[in-house]
């Protein structure tokens, strides 16, 4: 093949590849004006430019000849006058998404709940028959889910899933916090060792020692942390309640029953709890049985439970006085003129 045609083809090749309708004038000039009108402040030494020049000339005819003869469906080729070429490409529209999967992509990226979708979709499903009803019909989300039966305290069943540490981090590596078990039930569950059990031997026996392998990358998984507001945590630990005499988790104090409430006094005869008094359960009084959490190796039952600023004062002492400060029932309650401030 020779060298203009090659070019020739090139050059309709990349006019066709161009995705919406194009409209333009390509000026085609003879040698003699480029080279008086182009060339004319040009370095000498530009040789590139000038063999491009020279062949202009039969780059014109080429074009002309190629676009007239081969031109696909729907191009047009004119020529208004004799230095420009006009080519005409039709539009080519976008794909456009149904009314289905708009809904479908709205519903992920705002992430609005199941319910709010499923009464959204039966309003608009009376102007758009083809519209699902349900929101699980939508999304396509899984419908047999894998649980086990659990009973709850109060002897009503429960459903325990437990979905794993290791297939959390491995699918929701960026996402924080992930769900490792869901519990649901009319109380908490009725057996802490079932409830642990699943957590306590994939810890055990898989993260702590083994670990996993994350592309390319070994994890290991240590448990620092425990952050629970107090009656998870008098759950978990399995100890007294927090409105108990020994329920302090930080010391061995008695509380003192006063207006209808436990109170700690702080004293010097006071003795600070340990993780080792804790395993030992030094104090009889506060623990109720011994927790599945002190099989994990290297996991504080006292020092690895914190008492968090969130639970103990944003939804613990500071929700208190906002509600005694806020209810005219209360004595305490403040004016109408400081709680109007307050709301500013």
């Amino acid at each position: 093949m020779s060298r203009r045609c090659r070019r020739s083809m090139f050059v309709k090749r990349s006019l066709m590849e161009v995705g919406s309708a194009v409209n333009f004038k390509l000026p085609i000039y003879n040698r003699n004006e480029l080279e008086n009108n182009v060339l004319l402040n040009a370095p000498s030494s530009s040789s590139l430019i000038r063999t491009t020049l020279l062949q202009t000339e039969t780059l014109e005819n080429d074009i002309g000849m190629d676009l007239c003869n081969n031109s696909p469906s729907g191009l047009s080729f004119t020529s208004n006058s004799p230095k420009t070429l006009a080519l005409n490409y039709p539009t080519t529209p976008a794909k456009q998404l149904s009314l289905t999967e708009q809904l479908k992509l709205w519903a992920i990226t705002t992430n609005v709940n199941h319910k709010q979708l499923s009464s959204l979709l039966s309003v608009l499903k009376s102007f758009h028959p083809e519209l699902p009803k349900s929101s699980k019909t939508l999304l396509k989300t899984v419908r047999k889910l894998n649980y086990t039966p659990m009973q709850s305290a109060d002897n009503s069943r429960g459903k325990f899933c437990y979905f794993g540490i290791e297939n959390g981090i491995r699918h929701q590596l960026k996402i924080s916090p992930f769900a490792v078990a869901i519990f649901e039930g009319n109380n908490k569950p009725g057996s802490l060792n079932q409830f642990l059990d699943n957590f306590i031997t994939e810890k055990i026996n898989s993260l702590s020692s083994t670990g996993f392998v994350y592309q390319g990358v070994k994890i290991t998984v240590s448990l620092k942390y425990m952050i629970c507001d107090a009656p998870a945590r008098s759950f978990l630990k399995n100890i007294k309640p927090h409105n108990s005499y020994f329920a302090c988790e930080k010391c061995n104090v008695k509380g003192l029953r006063m207006q209808n409430r436990i109170l700690y006094p702080c004293n010097s005869n006071i003795e600070i709890r340990t993780d080792e008094g804790f395993l030992n359960q030094v104090h009889k009084e506060h623990h109720k049985g011994l927790s599945p959490l002190t099989k994990i190796p290297h996991f504080g039952m006292v020092s690895g439970f914190i008492l968090d600023y969130m639970h103990m004062s944003c939804l613990g002492t500071m929700r208190r006085l906002i509600q005694y400060w806020f209810k005219p029932s209360w004595k305490c309650c403040i004016s109408l003129s400081l709680r109007t401030e307050a709301s500013f």
